[in-house]
């Protein structure tokens, strides 16, 4: 199980992301579902704590499972959503003897650690560079933009932005 500090970490994770893709924050219920599932609660029990629904906990959380699917681009939901966010860096690690809580990235062969209120903006920005580096080998292997933008699901736009991006 989670310490309440780990909880809070992937409480705020779960916001970022949901902010990244939505432009709002998690709502109470939402945060409670998180903490609930974090804590093995059923639909039931976590229905009683909020005073509404089991039908009413499992819809919400359905969508919240969809939207941060849809971030992480992996399947989330209440079996997983504990080993996706430890997978995803909401963990305890020790530095010099004291125990620390961020994000731990790989960037080319360099560790970076973030503190959490970076770990969404750090995936996402991880997210466009992973991106335009395959934009960068489909045109070298002589993709057109069409088929990029269809591969990456993006715009022509977006993809001429990525590569052009490249090349500066």
């Amino acid at each position: 199980m989670l310490s309440e500090s780990e909880i809070r970490q992937s409480l705020l994770l779960a916001d970022e992301l949901i902010v990244a893709d939505q432009s709002r924050h998690l709502s109470d219920l939402e945060a409670s579902i998180i903490v609930g599932v974090l804590h093995k609660k059923s639909n039931s029990q976590i229905a009683r704590e909020n005073h509404c629904t089991e039908g009413h906990i499992r819809d919400t959380s359905s969508k919240l499972w969809r939207s941060l699917s849809k971030m992480l681009e992996e399947p989330v939901n209440r079996k997983n959503l504990q080993s996706t966010l430890l997978r995803r860096g909401v963990f305890n690690f020790n530095l010099c003897g004291a125990v620390n809580h961020g994000v731990v990235g790989v960037v080319n062969t360099d560790i970076e650690i973030q503190q959490p209120s970076q770990s969404a903006s750090g995936f996402l920005e991880g997210k466009q560079a992973a991106k335009r580096e395959i934009a960068l080998r489909m045109k070298n292997m002589n993709f057109s933009l069409i088929q990029i933008a269809e591969a990456l699901d993006l715009s022509l736009e977006e993809v001429t932005k990525l590569i052009n991006f490249s090349a500066t």
